[in-house]
Order: structure tokens, then sequence, then C-alpha cells
């Protein structure tokens, strides 16, 4: 128990003096809440595998692996990340969210998009932080997770394309980003599945594998209308046409006629090639 104790306590103290991306070492994304980490299920765990990683050290090929996902709304990004993670327990991350997060807290504090000065001075301040539910990283600003419904509804998917244009916030979330393979090789994942936009493109270009999901417009809107999600493919599309890069060595999967096992089937496949 005693043991236990300690190892928590290393864990803060290693989180809060590691300085990240230019900003001071509370900048980094550490975690400011234990929570969800430390029930009765995943206490044994984190204790056993905070043993086997002592020190931050750089990520090595074959040592952890790094999925990056990428594609349009609605190309089954989400469902396809989630379920590749569950099912090879790696930690799995949408940045999705990040961008719906700050979206929202930009939109409470009548900072619009446009409004360069304001934008830079509200990042400036922020001190993103990661927390888990689950294998699933979550971004928070103020040590809460922000519920599903005031992410995903109508007001913040019709202001999240605009948002996510600004350089300043893009930037801000790409650093916060890059951050978070680390967290996950250090909580004891064998590997992260990340997917959104810029991932295979800015992000992790260096990832293990990098992964283009894509559909035919009606079939991504009629994905998007069952998910309940009522904004327009083609308006998305045009607004997102400078983030979706399809660079060359990316797998390319047209999931128009595919169920998400097909899909799957495909990434497996390529993961054995990594491994082997």
């Amino acid at each position: 128990m005693r043991r236990g104790f300690l190892l928590l306590w290393w864990l803060c103290f290693f989180y809060q003096n590691v300085p990240g991306h230019g900003r001071p070492p509370e900048g980094f994304a550490k975690f400011s809440s234990f929570q969800e980490l430390l029930d009765a299920h995943q206490r044994e765990f984190l204790e056993e595998k905070m043993q086997a990683t002592p020190q931050q050290t750089p990520l090595k090929k074959g040592e952890f692996v790094l999925i990056a996902i990428d594609g349009g709304a609605g190309s089954g990004k989400t469902s396809t990340a989630r379920t590749l993670a569950e099912r090879n327990n790696f930690a799995f991350v949408s940045t999705g969210e990040h961008y719906r997060v700050l979206a929202r807290h930009l939109a409470e504090k009548n900072i619009s998009p446009g409004n360069t000065m304001a934008l830079r001075r509200e990042l400036d301040e922020l001190r993103p932080t990661t927390q888990f539910i689950g294998n699933r990283a979550h971004i928070s600003l103020d040590g809460t997770i922000a519920p599903p419904e005031k992410l995903h509804n109508g007001v913040i998917n019709t202001i999240v394309a605009d948002y996510a244009q600004s350089p300043l916030l893009r930037e801000f979330l790409h650093n916060y980003q890059r951050q978070l393979p680390q967290v996950a090789r250090t909580i004891g994942y064998g590997g992260l599945v990340v997917e959104g936009r810029d991932m295979t493109s800015v992000v992790f270009p260096e990832a293990d594998l990098c992964i283009f999901l894509d559909a035919d417009p009606k079939a991504r809107q009629r994905r998007r209308q069952m998910e309940g999600i009522a904004d327009d493919i083609h308006a998305r599309d045009t607004k997102d046409r400078q983030q979706l890069h399809q660079r060359d060595g990316v797998l390319y999967i047209d999931s128009t006629e595919l169920s998400l096992e097909e899909v799957l089937l495909i990434i497996q496949e390529e993961m054995r090639k990594i491994r082997d």
C-alpha cells in the first residue's frame, strides 16, 4: 500500500516537472485527476506498469505502436479508431473532441475565431490536461471532462469548423497532441490510436501506420445522420479542405461498401506487418 502511494507521488511530481512545447512546466499534459484511473480495477495495473517505466524515454519503433487515422467527416474514423484501440488494448484519442472543447470554451468567452488578439491571449493562458475514462484520453481545460451533450449539439456542430480554421488554435492543439503518445506509454499502454484532421499529414506523419479513411459523400452524409448529426457534408468538406491531405505512404481505405469489420481486417493485417 505504501509503495502504491509512493508511486502516485512520483507520477504527480514527474508530470509537474517535465516542460512542454515552450511553455512553463505546468503547461505539460499532466493528469489533474486520477479519479478515473485509480479505481479498483486499474490501481494494480498502474503500479505494475509504472515500475517498468521509471523515466521518460524516446519512443522506439517496435516498442510502442502509434496509429494515426485521418479522413473526412463521416468516413468512419472514430468508430474504427475506438474499436481498433479496444481490441489491441491501446489508448484512444479522438482529436475532434479537442476542437469541440476549445470551440465551446472560446464561444462562452465571446471570443470569435477571427479575433486573433483575444484568441492568442486566451490560448496563452490555457493549460490543457489529460484524463482517461477507460482507455480513452480526454482533454480538459478546468480539471473536468465535458459531457458528450455539451460537445455534440447543434450549436457546437455549427461553430466548430470555423474555430478549427484558426492557425493559432491548430498550433495550440497540435503541440498538445504530440505529447499524447508519451502519456499513453507512461501509463502502460502498448500503443495509441489517434484519429482526426492533420493526424497523418502534420501531427504524426512518422506514425508506425498512417491511414486515410474515405467514403462516398452520400454514404458519409447518411452515417452522420444516423449518429444524430445534422451538419452538411459538402459544407464540412469545403471548410476542411486545407486539412484533408492524403500524402504518399498513407494506407488509403475507401469504406463506402465496407463494413466496420472489413475495415478493421485490412488494418489488422497492416499491423501484423509492423510487428513482424
